[in-house]
């Protein structure tokens, strides 16, 4: 058993080190990219290409690591409610079907991909793609590794047969608790059995994992989620706080109109609205608390406002999106998400300011010229960041993908040189945590893919779009009926699964009924924010709970004022397609 011991934590070493280089591989070869570019007027598809591999090598191997720390995205209904004798056997039975998962399908058909990819050679490095597929039989192998390794402390048509395959195996895995992406790959290759033979089966279904990731833009994730947690290491949220304390002044509820204002910001800055209700939350829920405010009130306020950062950008939920509907324009989307997130944001602030009305809330304080200003200029550098990304993504003097590597380096300079909040030797932990969440997310889209393909391949969207579109020909309908299912979906599914997921089966409905895709995009967004606030898998919900110091069935009462509020704006966001399309189209990106 030692020696078992040693070989894994030997593994776990390697695949860190690996994770770490590629990372910072990634950052100098995006800084080295846009220096050529916009400097020496040279681009350079060579670095844009080691960008690519590097991208998908570090997704891949990172994604591996989670699985033997047993940290990716699950559901567990069933295994909250059995014994441990029970849950023994389940865990056991995952575990088995995740290993079937990486031998038969990575190992395997990586393997026959990688030999088959040989005598073909990339675009700009001219290198056989067999060495660039390897790494999903390697990355195989190690997941098989990782499960195996137990540590001594714990008559139909084809689219309507497929789509049932899918379904019970993708619920019964869920339930049971069998990570998200495994259950998404395990269904969808079941799904296809009946229409191929295994071996075909199984080999496309290890290429669809590699070009589900290996997309230019989608390495953009990686960077921002970077970005996110060195600015959230930084110290920004006391200066975002401070700032936002001018604007709210004296109304009633000044602090509660501070917290949404802050969350607002920072969830733009970071992209997550995990982390701006865990900031915000932490630092501003006890001043409140000091001043009289309700700690349920103010937990509430916290949650409810914490989800629009990932609506106002930049938002990975947004690329995501993007890559799955089929190349939709990041730029566009980003631009898209301003007016719903701040509508969302307001929504909250009228809930507030009849609530701290009621209960007197009020504030004396008042800041003079001088603490304005230094506020101001304190707060400036960190607010700069959006201006500096998004104005640039907008103004197409970069891509997204080189907007989330400015963003990175910006966060860097102001964190290391102007704040002084982060050493130099805290970097390798930022970079695999970083890595670590990108592997979740990544390989969340790889596996994906494989589902995507099925579906197109079987026929279920067209399938589905036609049961639907024979319930009801009325537009608004048929758009209430998506809402409410998106709703559902989101109360016990995370948004990045929920996306990939739902987004091939719904976009072609809207778009059958005349619905702008970017218009699509923001709807479903919207829906599945307001999933990450309620029971019983809202992780921004635990969040808000565990930081303000209470318990959800204290909270829950006030979020529903706030639930009601933002239900109102989702149903204008729905039928007002102008909230999300005069931005883009003001830029000329909606005709």
């Amino acid at each position: 058993m030692a020696i078992l011991d040693n070989i894994r934590n030997v593994m776990n070493k390697v695949i860190r080190i690996v994770c770490i280089l590629l990372f910072a591989f990634m950052v100098i070869i995006g800084t080295y990219q846009i220096l050529v570019r916009y400097i020496f007027n040279s681009p350079s598809t060579v670095s844009e290409e080691l960008l690519t591999y590097s991208f998908t090598w570090m997704s891949l191997f990172a994604a591996a690591y989670v699985f033997g720390k047993r940290e990716h995205m699950r559901m567990g209904f069933l295994a909250d409610k059995l014994n441990k004798k029970k849950l023994t056997i389940l865990n056991a039975i995952i575990e088995i079907i995740i290993i079937a998962f990486a031998l038969i399908v990575m190992v395997y058909g990586g393997i026959s991909i990688t030999s088959l990819s040989m005598t073909q050679k990339t675009a700009s490095l001219g290198i056989p793609m067999g060495y660039v597929y390897i790494v999903i039989p390697i990355t195989g192998v190690v997941i098989a590794c990782y499960m195996s390794y137990k540590e001594r402390r714990r008559s139909m048509s084809i689219a309507w047969l497929s789509g049932l395959i899918i379904l019970v195996i993708l619920i019964i895995m869920l339930i049971a608790g069998a990570p998200i992406a495994i259950s998404l790959a395990v269904s969808s290759i079941c799904a296809i059995l009946p229409v191929l033979s295994t071996e075909p089966a199984l080999v496309t279904g290890a290429q669809r994992i590699f070009s589900g990731i290996s997309v230019f833009n989608l390495i953009a994730i990686p960077f921002f989620i970077l970005a996110g947690n060195i600015m959230n290491k930084g110290g920004i949220a006391i200066k975002l706080i401070n700032f936002a304390k001018i604007f709210t002044g004296r109304i009633p509820g000044s602090l509660a109109h501070t917290n949404v204002v802050a969350n607002m910001l920072f969830g733009a800055i970071s992209g997550s609205g995990t982390a701006a209700a865990s900031a915000m939350g932490a630092i501003i829920g006890p001043v409140e608390e000091e001043e009289g405010y309700d700690k349920n009130f103010s937990a509430a306020v916290n949650i409810a406002t914490a989800p629009t950062g990932l609506l106002i950008p930049p938002s990975n939920v947004m690329i995501t999106f993007a890559m799955v509907s089929g190349g939709t324009s990041i730029a566009a989307l980003f631009m898209a998400g301003y007016i719903p997130g701040i509508l969302w944001g307001l929504a909250c602030m009228i809930v507030i300011y009849v609530y701290a009305k009621k209960r007197g809330y009020t504030s004396s304080k008042r800041y003079a010229l001088k603490e304005k200003t230094k506020i101001i200029l304190e707060a400036l550098p960190c607010l700069l960041m959006i201006i500096i990304v998004i104005g640039g993504i907008i103004g197409g003097i970069f891509t997204a993908t080189e907007g989330a590597i400015v963003a990175v380096v910006y966060s860097l300079i102001l964190s290391l040189v102007f704040y002084k909040s982060i050493k130099v030797s805290e970097l390798p932990k930022l970079l695999m945590d970083s890595a670590e969440m990108t592997g979740i997310i990544i390989f969340l889209i790889g596996v994906s893919s494989i589902m995507s393909w099925v579906m197109a391949f079987t026929g279920i969207p067209a399938a589905i779009s036609g049961v639907m579109l024979s319930i009801s020909s009325n537009k608004y309908v048929i758009l209430l009926i998506i809402n409410v299912i998106l709703l559902i979906v989101g109360t016990f599914m995370d948004m990045t699964p929920a996306c990939l997921i739902f987004t091939p089966i719904f976009l072609p409905i809207c778009q059958a009924v005349g619905m702008n895709t970017i218009h699509f995009g923001i709807m479903m967004i919207f829906n599945l924010c307001i999933g990450t606030i309620t029971p019983p898998v809202g992780t921004t919900l635990f969040v808000g709970v565990k930081v303000g110091k209470t318990k959800i069935e204290d909270v829950i009462k006030p979020l529903l004022y706030y639930f009601a509020a933002i239900f109102i704006v989702l149903l204008l966001v729905t039928y007002i397609p102008a909230i999300s399309l005069w931005l883009p189209g003001l830029l000329g990106y909606v005709k």
